[in-house]
């Protein structure tokens, strides 16, 4: 198995005063996670502390929510945003630290076989904020990218 972590690195995640911290003050970890923004030390940090629990099953759990086989996923998503931000808060309930966004088949040529290629960036944005809604500034979110051929 290959996870894809993709970071967003932020010029100040931390402040100054925090920055040599072994443990960053919790208002600067609350603003960084409702802004879904993570570095890479930030990362690290993260998985140097144990475990860190993802998501899992997403793809299996929006069939059994009645998700038909062979639509796109991620315009499926867009429909039933409460449905999928349900499940991503569930997770979030149960333990997850991380949350992908349901962006697993959300680039152009993916999206091609169902001629949404144009609407790539704006499905991923929008299926980012119902993942920021459903971690609640409680886990953070990642990118899913899945292959292309």
């Amino acid at each position: 198995m290959v996870i894809v972590v993709v970071t967003v690195i932020s010029s100040c995640w931390f402040s100054s005063e925090c920055r040599d911290r072994e443990e960053p003050c919790r208002a600067h970890i609350s603003r960084s996670m409702n802004r879904g923004i993570m570095t890479e030390n930030d990362f690290t940090r993260m998985t140097q502390k144990g475990i860190v629990i993802l998501d899992g099953a997403m793809g299996t759990n929006l069939y059994r929510m009645g998700m038909p086989h062979g639509c796109c996923t991620e315009e499926w998503a867009l429909k039933h945003p409460d449905d999928v931000e349900k499940l991503q808060r569930e997770y979030v309930e149960e333990g997850s630290q991380i949350i992908y966004a349901p962006t697993f088949g959300a680039n152009r040529i993916m999206l091609k076989r169902f001629g949404l290629e144009e609407h790539t960036e704006e499905m991923n944005r929008k299926l980012f904020e119902i993942s920021r809604r459903a971690a609640e500034g409680k886990a953070m979110i990642a990118g899913d990218l899945a292959p292309t051929g």
